[in-house]
């Protein structure tokens, strides 16, 4: 079926047809960082930290 009339069949944007017909699938993906980025402070700037906070 060509992408203009499945944007209007399912009342959605041309532009989002096109994208799902190029990724092969229309599961729902994962959005959001990939990995957790956790910081460890070191002493001292925990010690800077808390003292701002004062």
């Amino acid at each position: 079926m060509p992408e203009r009339s499945l944007a209007t069949h399912y009342g959605i944007n041309l532009e989002a047809v096109t994208t799902w017909k190029k990724s092969g699938s229309v599961s729902d993906l994962l959005t959001g960082p990939r990995g957790a980025k956790l910081t460890i402070l070191t002493v001292e700037e925990d010690a800077i930290i808390v003292a701002f906070r004062r």
